[in-house]
């Protein structure tokens, strides 16, 4: 009896010593945007930052897991697995503008993305497409470009893909193609990082603005609403604003 009430005692012990979230759903959080500063390293950027914020701000309730996949590879795998969350995206990207396919959260991370060109033969985008008529474009594999596809469909852009956007960046910097659209906040850290300040201009107008959300399956009600809390929360929390100013 003695040794019963000892085994109990010490399995209750070992309970209330397990971390809390131990005892969490993990939710994927699946990410392309494999450049710094969203992936600046294994396990490191502004990603997992994110998750390990997603994951404190939730209390032991959730344990966000970050997932690393290409483009392709995320539209294959948001078709069959209807529990994970996609951050740092847009409704339009997903064939999603009516947002019924998805639920979606506000916006928690304004940007846009930047057009750029060779410093040696700068393009100063005007906001119309037909002003990049005849040119050559440098894009990623597998991402999309507003307005800059149907141009590429119809014969009057030609494209060229790049496996990310250093090697863009290295091919504007060596003439090889005329210009490249990119995240701002990627396209300026990787610039910098690169040492090629001096070789790449950034157009004055952008090729687009937006306010990155998160994509979150229709299987996870709870989470969505967990999410938007926190993205109403975050203008105004310090903690979020010291992690992104490490970036900037």
């Amino acid at each position: 009896m003695k040794m019963a009430k000892n085994l109990m005692r010490l399995a209750a012990i070992l309970l209330l010593g397990v971390s809390g979230t131990a005892w969490a759903q993990t939710v994927n959080l699946y990410t392309y945007h494999l450049s710094p500063p969203f992936v600046s390293g294994k396990g490191a950027g502004l990603t997992y930052d994110l998750a390990t914020y997603l994951s404190e701000k939730s209390a032991g309730k959730y344990q966000f897991q970050v997932q690393e996949l290409p483009r392709k590879r995320l539209n294959e795998v948001i078709k069959s697995d209807d529990a994970g969350v996609v951050p740092w995206v847009m409704p339009a990207w997903f064939q999603d503008k009516e947002e019924t396919s998805y639920l979606w959260t506000q916006g928690f991370f304004p940007d846009g993305n930047a057009l750029l060109s060779p410093a040696s033969a700068k393009i100063e985008y005007n906001g119309e497409i037909t002003s990049l008529h005849g040119l050559k474009f440098g894009g990623v594999r597998g991402h999309k470009y507003q307005d800059i596809d149907a141009a590429v469909e119809a014969g009057n852009i030609s494209r060229q893909d790049a496996q990310d956007i250093d090697a863009n960046l290295r091919k504007l910097a060596a003439g090889r193609i005329d210009f490249s659209s990119a995240a701002d906040s990627a396209s300026r850290y990787l610039v910098a990082e690169m040492g090629l300040s001096s070789k790449i201009h950034f157009s004055s107008t952008p090729h687009t603005q937006y306010n990155r959300r998160f994509l979150v399956m229709k299987a996870l009600p709870e989470v969505k609403a967990f999410l938007s809390q926190v993205v109403a929360e975050m203008p105004t929390d310090e903690k979020w604003a010291a992690i992104v100013s490490q970036y900037q």
